[in-house]
């Protein structure tokens, strides 16, 4: 089966998703942060999932972080992402101290170890997955 006759799922777009997406695009990590108490936030959300407030500021990063857990996932249930197993997804703590879920670009798959470092693989250069993507730092 191609990939193209069954293209991967897309986030929706909305306003408070599109500067972490146009960021992404520009080939920058951009990620919410509480004003109020200083929660850092991933995935994009209306208000802060600690404390509730609605004051959440965007954040550019430097798309550095390191490999807390990984997952290789060798049977997806999207038939879209099926060509691409076995396919990495870890959670990653950034510098700056934001955790995230996010695929990890590595050939072999299995070559990925837990404490590893990784960096933001820029929209174009991540194929046709549509959320922050990254890959191992040489």
């Amino acid at each position: 089966m191609s990939h193209l006759a069954t293209p991967y799922p897309q986030p929706e777009r909305n306003d408070f998703n599109a500067p972490m997406l146009d960021a992404w695009t520009r080939g920058e990590l951009c990620l919410q942060q509480c004003k109020a108490c200083h929660h850092k936030v991933y995935f994009p959300r209306l208000q802060c999932p600690e404390c509730w407030s609605a004051e959440l500021e965007w954040k550019t990063l430097s798309g550095r972080g390191k490999i807390v857990s990984f997952a290789i996932v060798h049977k997806h249930v999207h038939a879209s992402f099926a060509e691409e197993a076995p396919s990495v997804f870890a959670e990653i703590l950034l510098e700056e101290g934001w955790p995230m879920l996010a695929r990890v670009i590595a050939d072999p798959p299995g070559k990925v170890k837990t404490g590893m470092q990784v960096e933001l693989v820029p929209a174009a250069q991540a194929g046709r997955f549509p959320l922050p993507t990254f890959q191992l730092r040489a």
